[in-house]
């Protein structure tokens, strides 16, 4: 068994009554305390990156380099949900009343039946349901169009058999695993954990991480970047937004150029166990509490204004099956069916796939020349 593998054990082994005081250790967060050297012996990778063969065993025992995102539901559970809706349910429950003062009761009376106002609701229901899913599914594949469209690659260094003839590849970063060699210029997205091998002028934006704006410096020494002291370690208690020789996926490079070995990749990051965090347990809006505010105000309306026009029409008419076809009428024009599928377009609808897509932003054009300017120097 390789160091790498021990070493992950180690990481991942349950946590003791010890452990479970202290806040979780991340990979990245073990090899801020080691030197360059060291970290590339606990990676069994080399400073001329990896064999091809080497990248690809990783590739099958780590997966591919991506975080946690929610999946498309199939087709037929999105239809499903585009009926899940509080006034297709109230539509519904008038369409049974209906069904039965219209149908069953006069049936059994031997009198005439009458399914039209069964069949109208049902229609509205339909309607509001099918262009709620049509409008669903088109955005679900719009989505999913822009994200094959929006690919970055990252900049590696692979050594042919025995050895030699180390070269730069673009490869995509999904295929990157730990222990590659990558390098990084302006405008780069750093696309996993890494620790820094060289360093020049690097400066990390790591706004998405923290909310602040300005970028921070990072050095390739294994000092604490306020004494400048290349043999005093980091402080073992601060975050990991504070050690300055590693980087972590998501942030960008604004200036500087660096080379860097790859420590964890995918949910092992820490960008990547947030993105685990919160997939699935989506908050509310103040779109969303506005629209069920509005959408249980309309009903709990109708429940009051239904029994009064009853009420009201049955007494002083005399006659309570008219006046109950009349309130049924009153309870059906005061669902506003097209709330169903208006409320699809939420401006909190696309987060679904925000934290895929941080992972798919490309450098700008005017950034590839500096680019390969930046990895040549490492060759």
């Amino acid at each position: 068994m390789t160091d790498m593998n021990i070493e992950n054990r180690k990481l991942n082994r349950p946590a003791s009554e010890n452990d479970k005081q202290h806040k979780k250790v991340f990979p990245i967060e073990a090899e801020a305390f080691h030197s360059p050297e060291e970290t590339l012996v606990r990676l069994n990778s080399h400073r001329q990156g990896l064999t091809i063969e080497e990248a690809s065993e990783r590739l099958k025992v780590y997966g591919r380099n991506e975080v946690a995102h929610e999946q498309v539901p199939p087709v037929l559970v999105q239809l499903l949900q585009a009926f899940n809706n509080p006034f297709i349910y109230v539509l519904m429950a008038l369409a049974g009343v209906s069904f039965i003062t219209d149908y069953w009761l006069p049936l059994r009376r031997g009198e005439e039946t009458d399914l039209t106002g069964v069949l109208i609701i049902l229609t509205m229901v339909s309607l509001s349901g099918l262009l709620r899913f049509w409008q669903e599914f088109r955005t679900n594949r719009a989505a999913q169009a822009l994200k094959k469209m929006v690919r970055t690659t990252a900049t590696v260094l692979r050594r042919g058999p025995g050895n030699i003839g180390a070269v730069q590849e673009e490869i995509p970063i999904e295929e990157l695993v730990p222990g590659d060699v990558v390098f990084l210029a302006a405008g780069d997205l750093v696309p996993a954990d890494v620790r820094l091998l060289a360093s020049r002028d690097l400066f990390i934006s790591q706004s998405i991480l923290s909310g602040e704006s300005l970028p921070v410096e990072k050095y390739d020494v294994m000092a604490d970047v306020a004494g400048k002291d290349s043999e005093q370690l980091p402080d073992k208690d601060k975050s990991l937004l504070d050690l300055g020789n590693i980087c972590l996926m998501g942030t960008n490079v604004t200036s500087g150029r660096a080379q860097a070995v790859v420590v964890a990749t995918g949910s092992r990051t820490w960008f990547g166990s947030l993105a685990k965090s919160i997939v699935g347990t989506r908050t509310q809006t103040a779109f969303d509490r506005g629209v069920n505010s509005v959408s249980w105000l309309l009903i709990r309306f109708m429940l009051i204004m239904v029994p009064v026009v009853l009420l009201i029409n049955g007494f002083s008419k005399g006659d309570w099956v008219e006046a109950s076809l009349f309130a049924l009428a009153v309870a059906v024009g005061l669902t506003p069916g097209n709330v169903a599928h208006d409320c699809q377009f939420q401006p909190g609808k696309r987060r679904d796939c925000d934290v895929a897509a941080q992972s798919d932003r490309q450098a700008p054009e005017r950034y590839s020349k500096l680019r390969r300017d930046g990895c040549a120097v490492y060759r």
